[in-house]
């Protein structure tokens, strides 16, 4: 989310029309709300839409079959010169890709595949290896075959 400061609001009554969408670059935004029209000028240098902003979206769609998921996962997604990338800061594991989907995609697989190769690996352990499973056991059990 962008945060703006407005310097200037002017009230629309109610019943009149929105006024025509704002043109690429202009610093000025619409927005109905209550039956009032508020005009927002942007005073940011950014775009709204801009592509090297980051966004923050609960994942829950693991593509293995093997594995399902037991609460959504808090991931980040950056798109910086054209590749996006999807992370998980407190399971330290991210993926990659040309878009959102393909970043999303590579961080569902790396996840399965450190569940599984840390489940493996249990016994030999240490002490930070155990702590990023236990997150993960938090997000992720396997699939009970019916």
């Amino acid at each position: 989310m962008q945060t703006i400061s407005v310097e200037e609001l002017h009230l629309t009554p109610p019943g009149q029309h929105l006024p025509p969408p704002i043109n690429k670059g202009q610093q000025r935004v619409y927005v109905q709300s209550g039956g009032y029209i508020f005009e927002l000028e942007l005073t940011s240098q950014r775009p709204v839409n801009d592509p090297h902003t980051s966004q923050r979206i609960l994942f829950g769609a693991i593509q293995d079959p093997r594995l399902k998921a037991r609460r959504p996962i808090l991931v980040d997604i950056a798109n910086v010169d054209g590749t996006f990338t999807a992370s998980a800061p407190d399971l330290e594991e991210f993926g990659y890709g040309n878009t959102r989907s393909q970043a999303l995609d590579d961080f569902g697989r790396t996840l399965s595949e450190l569940y599984f190769s840390l489940s493996e690996q249990r016994e030999h352990l240490g002490e930070h290896l155990r702590t990023i499973q236990a997150k993960l056991h938090e997000y992720l059990e396997l699939r009970l075959n019916r």
